[in-house]
């Protein structure tokens, strides 16, 4: 379902979810940019992506514009979310604020991107969509030439879950295409204050992926890192053939 960020009535929002997503965005990409967290690793994949037609991004939340920031050129940015809180706070937080998180502008410096490229790439974000990403998805015919998803298939119950959210998401990408992701792997209190246990996460998933796709593993690692709720991130890059 395509919804317009404008017309959202605040009203009919869930105030639980709202709360999360609120609390999710004050306590994420909200200060000054941080190295060591896997995010240095999945901004250089999308520095490295030449010009891109259409990109979407998976779970979304509100920081499809952050991880925006390396590419150079990009016609389309289609941002999906399984329920339509997070694009709320996109909207509000990121779309419609001049001033932004001390991170964006860490992150324009580090790609050398002045920061009239913050105006473009918001041009570019006109396509939000509710569905979810563990059942088969299709937008209007359209092929991405640049699928990514940070953090949202990581919420799967178990690798083969983990992997049919990956088919879903290989049958929308054209062939050339790159799809990238990153899911994080919480420490046994983290996991058990969420009720999510990930710990199937690991190098295995992709290569086993690999064996029955059509495609070029270009980085497969999971990279340990210091958090107090998670203990590694496991980071993948594909190109379909």
């Amino acid at each position: 379902m395509k919804i317009e960020l404008n017309k959202i009535n605040i009203s009919e929002l869930d105030e639980v979810k709202l709360s999360y997503y609120e609390s999710y965005f004050h306590n994420n990409f909200n200060s000054h940019f941080e190295y060591n967290l896997g995010t240095d690793v999945l901004l250089n994949h999308i520095a490295d992506m030449n010009t891109i037609n259409n990109w979407i991004d998976l779970g979304a939340g509100a920081s499809t514009l952050f991880w925006a920031l390396p590419l150079k050129t990009v016609s389309n940015i289609y941002c999906n979310e399984v329920t339509v809180e997070p694009l709320y706070i996109l909207n509000r937080e990121i779309l419609s604020k001049k001033e932004l998180p001390f991170c964006y502008y860490d992150v324009l410096n580090i790609y050398n991107r002045e920061q009239f490229h913050l105006d473009y790439l918001k041009s570019r974000m006109n396509d939000f969509y509710i569905f979810d990403v563990m059942n088969e998805w299709k937008i209007n015919q359209v092929d991405f030439d640049l699928i990514t998803q940070f953090g949202t298939f990581g919420l799967s119950k178990n690798k083969e879950m983990y992997i049919k959210c990956m088919n879903n998401a290989f049958d929308n990408l054209s062939v050339g295409g790159y799809m990238i992701g990153a899911n994080w792997i919480l420490k046994e209190r983290y996991a058990k204050e969420r009720g999510i246990d990930n710990h199937y996460l690991d190098i295995s998933i992709v290569e086993s992926f690999r064996k029955k796709n059509k495609c070029v593993v270009v980085d497969n690692q999971v990279v340990n890192i210091v958090d107090n709720n998670y203990e590694s991130v496991l980071i993948w890059c594909l190109k379909k053939k």
